[in-house]
């Protein structure tokens, strides 16, 4: 049901739609989630559930990983079903969608930055563009071992792209 003024906030779930992953509850509880929560959706028919999804008013987010050259009539179908939801929605596409227009009011790049950090660049949005990427800092997953580690081997592939970086100039 969807909640009225006054009513106490309603646990609602929130869905994946066939993410690129298994899903971690060790690292969401980390950061605060609640695994319980969270329910996947995979299959054949996952555009059609997303829409139903958030028709039905019993979600309380949705984060769905589309395939590659979706048509622009179910982007249009989705744009549609995500205005009439309460929550917030989340439609991940590949990265080489982000020259192709798009009916979505809000458009973002992410990429990584580095060890606990994420680029965020703003393709489209309401009001002034942005000139410069944000950099967002994520609570840590990593034991202080493993970040150490993950350093190690960012600086090694930092080190062996250096000679190639500088042929290219």
């Amino acid at each position: 049901h969807r909640a009225r003024a006054g009513d106490a906030p309603a646990r609602h779930s929130v869905m994946l739609f066939e993410p690129p992953g298994a899903l971690c509850g060790w690292a969401l509880g980390q950061i605060g989630i609640d695994a319980g929560h969270w329910l996947v959706v995979r299959g054949r028919d996952v555009l059609w559930a997303l829409e139903q999804a958030l028709k039905s008013g019993h979600l309380g987010a949705a984060l769905a990983w589309l395939p590659a050259g979706l048509k622009a009539a179910a982007l249009r179908r989705l744009q549609l079903a995500a205005q009439v939801h309460d929550g917030p929605v989340f439609v991940f596409r590949e990265a080489l969608a982000h020259s192709k227009p798009s009916v979505a009011p809000l458009r973002l790049l992410l990429a990584p930055a580095g060890i606990d950090a994420l680029s965020l660049r703003l393709l489209k949005r309401r009001g002034p563009p942005l000139a410069q990427p944000l950099r967002l800092r994520l609570p840590p997953v990593l034991s202080e071992r493993q970040r150490e580690r993950a350093e190690a081997v960012a600086a090694t592939q930092a080190a062996a792209l250096q000679p190639a970086l500088a042929r290219r100039w």
